[in-house]
């Protein structure tokens, strides 16, 4: 319809409920709703689709003032009465959503589509028992009703109750035969878990995976999630839920369809509190351990906030109980916060549910994962853990956001972002202090051209402009800037800098290291300009310069991984194995999904017969990839040689299960060992 009209508000609304319905697309979603409402401020439709973003988002008044919007347009709008008794619900407003449900049920006794709307609300909270309650009724309202039906079986799914869940999903597609999340479902289970993937039973645990993986991963999954489970449990003063299953998958696509019932799924684990699925670590860098760690988490901050804990909230508490778990597990994306920081672009506490749901680079979405972890690691410093045990029980008890913190912690939020941004510009001082070259200040490039025109005698502006020319590859034009800027000041650093980065371009390593080091020489410095200068010395030939600016890299940015990586690449290249090994190392300290750079160095710390590091890196490679037959043995052998017998039998038993290429020669050790 867009083709022939491309300013139909029925067609555009159309598609921000289809980027909503597929991939919970916000920016596209309001993109198209802007179109809309621009054609047609009175469209409902549109006014309840914000609302109901808004509703997601926790912005409980914005979500509100829409369905009020929406009914005085149209008080008999069905959408609107949904919208407005949403609201109700999620809000603990008891007598707002009775009047809102009694209007629905006045106006069309068998309105379903009321009570299921209300529960696809309820599942984005993460509040599945109630939307299970819901689609219920929704179903006795309309036993035929397609959508109710399929909703309820995904979340009875979600539940862990397969039977129920499979036979409604088959009673929905029996009344839907063009509901694509019901086929992929229905395929997934029938064609792929049937035939493909085993469950194994262990107390409180139940495991899916595929059959060939499940010799393997149950011995390892089992024991970390008792772990998990004996700490959380203890500090949290709740158990976990009676049963949990864990599901890992072998395919993106498959996860996918099992998670949200489409393909192309791109997270790595998702907790629906009682099933947590994720992605089997099989011919993928995913360290499962740390994924299982985080997911697990959610089902306590779930069960203790009977589903109410914000979103930013439970994930930040997921990524600071993985670090507290194994500090390797921690993410490193300081550099990230602090350019953020000094560019005035980190939200404010009250608002971190928009950076998941209005934010389309997996780069930012990361960013916020940090940034969420950031602020509970602050609330727990400064308050304790037992006040995020608090928080949890507060929200808990339907109590909004703003009174969890003032109840839980004494402050209101403006006081917690005053207090926490403080904090964060302490920890973050080297950071604010460093050079960096920030190529974002440069993507309006008609602007920075126009302020070069306009004031050809300042320096600064015409530097800018020659990194906007250099961002879009325009590297002649970018030198003349350079030198220009140059002429106007003779020790502008930045105009070095551009000199250096044509340079690097053109593969003049000289020239890069001339240009970089005059911009050291005239006060700049930070964790960019060093590893360029690292660089350019490597491709120069001179490891023991590039050495030097390396090593500084790593003091003005601990979290960088460039270091590492160029360094091990050019110690391998020199044949200094040792060395290349602790650069290794280094990275995969940094990195915890890095299995390559695991497996080298197991390879080559026991090439060296270094057992003592291979006591501690054995058992971190598997936690990426324990599929690998030479790892299995390496760790194995490492153990028999400090006396872990037991233990070192289970790693070669399982390094059997792995397709070893020696399969003979495990056999004969294994025999061997436990022959002693």
């Amino acid at each position: 319809m867009l083709r022939t009209d491309p300013n139909h508000p029925d067609a555009h609304l159309g598609m921000a409920r289809v980027a909503l319905a597929e991939s919970y697309d916000v920016v596209e979603a309001e993109k198209h709703l802007q179109q809309t409402l621009r054609v047609d401020p009175r469209h409902v439709g549109a006014i309840v689709t914000r609302g109901e973003i808004a509703l997601t988002e926790e912005d409980y008044a914005g979500a509100g003032a829409a369905a009020r919007r929406a009914l005085a347009i149209d008080p008999s709008a069905p959408e609107g009465l949904r919208l407005q008794g949403g609201v109700a619900f999620v809000t603990g407003d008891r007598a707002g959503y009775d009047a809102a449900r009694a209007r629905a049920l006045a106006q069309n006794p068998h309105a379903a589509g009321f009570f299921h709307g209300i529960a696809e609300y309820l599942a984005r909270h993460h509040r599945y028992d109630e939307a299970i309650a819901l689609e219920e009724e929704a179903v006795r309202l309309d036993p035929k009703d397609p959508a109710a039906l399929a909703a309820l079986g995904q979340h009875y799914l979600r539940q862990g109750d397969e039977k129920r869940g499979l036979e409604l999903l088959e009673r929905a597609w029996k009344g839907d035969r063009y509901n694509v999340r019901t086929f992929t479902v229905l395929d997934l289970f029938e064609e792929v878990i049937a035939k493909g993937y085993g469950l194994v039973d262990r107390g409180r645990f139940r495991l899916r995976a595929p059959k060939r993986d499940l010799p393997v991963l149950e011995r390892y999954v089992f024991p970390l999630l008792e772990r998990a489970v004996a700490d959380m449990a203890a500090r949290y003063g709740v158990a976990a839920p009676a049963r949990l299953q864990i599901e890992l998958f072998a395919g993106q696509d498959h996860f996918g369809v099992r998670t949200i019932g489409l393909p192309g799924f791109g997270a790595a684990g998702v907790c629906f509190g009682r099933v947590i699925t994720a992605l089997s670590p099989r011919d993928r860098n995913v360290n499962w351990s740390m994924v299982l760690w985080h997911e697990l988490a959610h089902s306590f901050a779930i069960q203790l906030s009977r589903s109410r804990v914000p979103r930013w909230f439970t994930e930040g508490l997921s990524e600071w109980e993985t670090a507290r778990a194994r500090p390797e597990w921690s993410r490193h994306h300081t550099a990230a916060i602090a350019a953020a920081l000094q560019a005035g672009e980190l939200p404010r506490v009250a608002a971190l549910n928009t950076t998941f749901t209005r934010t389309r680079s997996l780069d930012k979405i990361v960013v916020a994962y940090h940034f969420s972890g950031l602020v509970v690691e602050y609330l727990v410093r400064r308050f304790g853990f037992p006040t995020i045990v608090r928080m949890l029980k507060l929200w808990g008890e339907g109590l909004p956001t703003e009174t969890v913190f003032q109840r839980a912690t004494g402050q209101g939020l403006g006081a917690i972002d005053a207090g926490f941004l403080f904090d964060l510009r302490g920890r973050l001082g080297p950071y604010l202090s460093a050079y960096s070259v920030r190529y974002e200040r440069f993507r309006d490039r008609d602007a920075l051209e126009r302020a070069a025109r306009e004031r050809p005698t300042d320096a600064v502006a015409q530097v800018n402009f020659g990194f906007a020319l250099f961002a879009r590859g325009m590297i002649d034009r970018a030198k003349e800037q350079a030198d220009r800027a140059l002429k106007l000041h003779a020790g502008l650093g930045e105009a070095f800098v551009l000199r250096g980065e044509v340079a690097m371009a053109r593969k003049d390593a000289a020239a890069a290291r001339a240009a970089y080091g005059a911009a050291l020489a005239v006060g700049l410095d930070g964790y960019e300009l060093r590893t360029r200068l690292g660089i350019a010395a490597l491709k120069g030939n001179d490891l023991a310069d590039a050495q030097r600016h390396f090593a500084r890299a790593k003091v003005l940015d601990p979290d960088g991984t460039e270091p590492y990586q160029q360094l091990a690449r050019a110690f391998e290249q020199a044949g200094r194995t040792a060395e290349a090994l602790a650069e290794l190392e280094g990275l995969a300290r940094l990195d915890p999904h890095n299995g390559a750079a695991l497996r080298k160095v197991v390879a080559g710390y026991a090439a060296a017969g270094r057992n003592d590091k291979l006591l501690t890196l054995g058992a971190r490679a598997l936690e990426v990839d324990p599929f690998d037959a030479a790892v299995h043995a390496s760790y194995a052998r490492a153990l028999a040689a400090v006396g872990r017998r037991a233990e070192a039998i289970g790693e070669l038993e399982a390094a059997l299960r792995c397709e070893p290429k020696d399969r003979a020669a495990l056999e004969r050790e294994l025999k061997a060992l436990r022959g002693r």
